[in-house]
């Protein structure tokens, strides 16, 4: 227990970033003086506020499916299952239990995780905590009919909106590529390659075990499906598309039927 203690608590310190870190140390550090309750910013906030409900709901998921199937006590079930949890959404990769034995709710609940991983700023991969957060929000905000995008009293701008999908949709994008051309190039079930693929572009490490089985092109995909994930979707996105340039005229909008 307390050696997966320490890992979870290193690991978690390394994912929600170094600029939260240090808004808490500065934070306490002023509330110890002026003997008031600490202030963090929005950002620190928002990144606790989705780390801790992702780790948990993962938590969750993973001990209710894992119960069902494995006769060890609950406490030893709930253990592995934060631990899992938190190994997956903070791309670090560790595993107390063996992943190609789990199920395929726990697994898939993984997947979710290790897609989303860490936060900005920290040393994991993924989309980041804080674009699922806003993607989120930016639904609700569209379904009750509001405006703007607000979180904690403050509003969050479009520039923010529109790099978060653009993250979000490049990531899905080269995990739907890199998976079928898989699907087509190996022999594993599809479940196995989706969660290599994930694990891949997270940095995360976690396998299924058919890593070693994979033939050169599967090899090659996923070596490429780590540097994108490590450089970020989308740097690889400018990459590819070369730097923006300002528009020097706006063209008539026209509407298109959508849904």
């Amino acid at each position: 227990i307390a050696i997966n203690l320490i890992v979870n608590i290193v690991c978690i310190a390394g994912a929600i970033g170094f600029f939260v870190l240090y808004d808490i140390y500065a934070s306490g550090k002023k509330a110890i003086v002026t003997k008031r309750m600490p202030i963090l910013t929005v950002h620190s906030k928002f990144v606790l506020l989705m780390s801790v409900m992702l780790m948990f709901l993962g938590a969750v998921i993973i001990f209710v499916s894992q119960t069902k199937v494995n006769p060890s006590p609950a406490g030893e079930v709930l253990l592995n299952s934060v631990f899992q949890s938190i190994s997956a959404s903070t791309t670090t990769g560790f595993n107390t239990v063996d992943i190609g034995a789990m199920k395929s709710s726990s697994l898939f609940a993984i997947i979710l995780l290790m897609f989303v991983g860490a936060s900005p700023g920290g040393t994991g991969a993924g989309i980041k905590t804080v674009s699922f957060g806003i993607i989120l929000i930016f639904l609700f905000s569209l379904l009750t009919g509001k405006e703007n995008i607000n979180l904690f009293k403050r509003r969050i701008s479009s520039q923010v909106v529109n790099k978060v999908f653009a993250i979000s949709a490049i990531a899905v994008l080269w995990v739907v590529l890199a998976t079928g051309i898989l699907v087509f190039t190996e022999k594993a079930a599809f479940l196995n390659v989706l969660f290599e693929v994930v694990s891949a572009l997270g940095n995360v490490g976690l396998s299924m075990g058919i890593t070693s089985s994979l033939s050169d092109v599967g090899k090659i995909v996923l070596s490429i499906t780590m540097l994108v994930g490590r450089m970020g979707p989308l740097a690889i996105g400018f990459s590819l598309v070369g730097k923006p340039k300002p528009a020097r005229f706006k063209y008539s909008e026209a509407d298109v039927l959508v849904g």
